[in-house]
């Protein structure tokens, strides 16, 4: 099905019912919008079809696909077998003995190429094994989705189809010169990444065509011009350094024979992902069977609908662990997160709730945070000296209070409309449903995408908050952050205590530009494990020692990073903390 089709397939169904042959209507999934017509007519057929007569439809799974149309059917799953090896098998079924032999170059099998030069078919039947291999990588590392690919991209049949065809061409035009390696990853690379939307992927896709379409991995090519060939590399990547090497014929029996002495199971290297990816892919799935396990124990109608008795019982623990982080939390903080408690059961509004907060916490201690924050705030308005990284501790450390603000706000909204001190407000109730749920409030989770647990979350929130209420006080000493912390492995910067990490190495980079005096375009990010390899004449400041660096897909020595291919171990002196 397709543009176009849409009557010609009308026309058939009619026809059929009437002399009782039967119709194949394939790749319904291209034409979602037609099948309510579809489907009326079939409802509609007459009762007095022939009774020979049969439907049958094929489609991939689409969400907008009728149920109804579904339901009235006989239904057959079909789904590709698991692995590489199975992939192949099934790419080497699907080709025909004249199509690999190069006696029709069309992979369909029905196209009007010129054959291939017999010579040039064993580099032909090469290159489509290694065009399938690339095709059953991509494809098989859908099964990581979100660690192999973002989301399960629609690879199909039809572009193995196209890529066998652009494979075939180029081959057979490959002379003495050699073949255009750059056209081909070219053509492929437009064939595979039409359907591919996000930058990454686009990367890891092109890093694959690179690595497995290269010349050291052929040993039927055409001699250079100096009739000297290079020495294969003799595996592709991620199969042992004794895996046979490939055929040199154009024989269909030779490549399934070959198929089949490749191993069973693949290893994380064959996608380039570290050896412990399948923990993370099982972990990542308990997650989610847990969260669904959460929300059927919880009735939705008693999560929407509003049952203080229920409030009570099942929020209760957090309310509890609320007050306990709220005390250890520093004495400014709490002063912030009791303002914004008690504002909620004042009938005021917002822009009045937050002044009379803030004068009442500068009257009360004019030497306080609050005081300092209202100066500071003065200072900026006015155009203080602030250089780039204070003012991204100052925004940070505002970016925290007002997080802690609007959880202090729930946390004390629910608490007062419990006890029955407060009326139930709608913003209140919607926050109270998702924590009751095990979710995260939607409010909670726009301002900073934080754990999806509401426990961890409020532990995050606080923690981040705590420690930045150290890292203000080192920035407001002379000489100012860089200068009284982060000089040494001993006053490591934590890079975790921080809600946006990317934004403070942004300051950095505005620093050493304004130290420099040279564009932020002519800088270049320098990291290493120990200062002293530094690169030597040099002004590299501000340089400043960080921690809290979560590693992934490698080990740490101590000195140097590697690929976790073949191992998984916990770096040395490094704690690998998941929130």
């Amino acid at each position: 099905m397709g543009q176009g089709q849409a009557e010609v397939a009308l026309q058939l169904l009619k026809e059929c019912t009437r002399t009782g042959d039967w119709l194949l209507l394939k790749n319904l999934h291209l034409v979602v919008s037609w099948l309510p017509l579809l489907e009326k007519e079939v409802h509609n057929l007459p009762p007095d079809r022939h009774e020979g007569f049969r439907l049958f439809l094929t489609s991939e799974p689409h969400g907008k696909f009728p149920a109804t149309l579904l339901e009235s059917s006989l239904k057959v799953v079909f789904e590709a077998p698991p692995g590489i090896k199975m992939n192949l098998q099934h790419t080497y079924a699907s080709w025909s003995t004249d199509f690999l032999a190069g006696t029709t170059a069309a992979a369909t099998g029905t196209g009007t190429v010129q054959p291939v030069p017999a010579q040039l078919v064993p580099l032909r039947a090469q290159l489509l094994f290694l065009l399938a291999w690339f095709n059953a990588v991509i494809q098989e590392r859908r099964n990581y989705v979100p660690y192999g690919w973002s989301t399960a991209y629609d690879f199909s049949v039809a572009d193995l189809r196209a890529g066998a065809d652009v494979v075939s061409r180029i081959a057979s035009s490959t002379d003495q010169s050699g073949m255009d390696w750059q056209q081909l990853l070219g053509l492929l690379q437009v064939i595979y990444g039409g359907r591919v939307d996000a930058e990454h992927d686009a990367r890891v896709l092109v890093a694959h065509l690179k690595a497995i379409f290269t010349l050291d991995l052929l040993t039927a090519r055409p001699p250079t011009t100096t009739g000297r060939r290079q020495q294969q590399q003799q595996r592709l990547p991620g199969l042992s350094q004794t895996a046979t090497p490939l055929p040199l014929t154009g024989a269909k029996q030779d490549w399934q024979a070959y198929v089949a002495t490749l191993p069973d199971t693949d290893a994380p290297e064959v996608f380039g992902l570290p050896a412990n990816i399948e923990r993370a892919v099982a972990l990542g799935s308990s997650k989610r069977l847990l969260a669904a396990l959460r929300q059927m124990g919880t009735a939705q109608a008693a999560a929407a609908a509003f049952d203080r008795q229920v409030w009570a019982d099942q929020l209760q623990p957090l309310l509890k662990l609320w007050d306990q982080l709220v005390s250890t939390a520093p004495p400014g903080l709490r002063q912030v997160i009791a303002a914004a408690s008690s504002a909620v059961a004042r009938p005021a509004s917002a822009a009045a709730r937050a002044a009379a907060v803030a004068a009442a916490a500068v009257a009360a201690n004019p030497g306080g945070p609050a005081s300092r924050d209202v100066a500071a705030t003065s200072s900026a308005s006015a155009g203080g000296s602030d250089g780039p990284v204070e003012s991204f501790v100052g925004l940070e450390r505002q970016f925290g209070m007002a997080l802690l603000k609007q959880i202090a706000g729930v946390m004390g909204g629910i608490k007062a409309v419990v006890t029955g001190d407060a009326s139930l407000s709608a913003s209140v109730q919607a926050a109270a449903s998702a924590l009751i749920q095990g979710q995260v409030p939607t409010a909670w989770d726009s301002q900073w995408e934080g754990p999806s647990s509401p426990l961890d979350y409020i532990r995050s929130t606080i923690r981040r908050a705590s420690a930045l209420e150290a890292w203000h006080s080192f920035s407001q000493k002379p000489g100012g952050l860089l200068a009284n912390a982060g000089s040494g492995p001993q006053d490591a910067l934590d890079l975790g205590q921080l809600f946006r990490p990317g934004a403070f190495l942004n300051a950095l980079r505005q620093q050493a530009a304004r130290n420099a005096g040279v564009p932020l375009s002519d800088l270049k990010l320098c990291s290493v494990w120990q200062g002293g390899r530094l690169p030597k004449g040099r002004d590299c400041s501000p340089a400043v020692h960080v921690c809290g660096v979560i590693l992934q897909g490698a080990l740490f020595d101590g000195s140097s990073l590697s690929p976790a291919w073949q191992v998984c171990m916990r770096a040395k002196g490094w704690v690998l903390q998941q929130e």
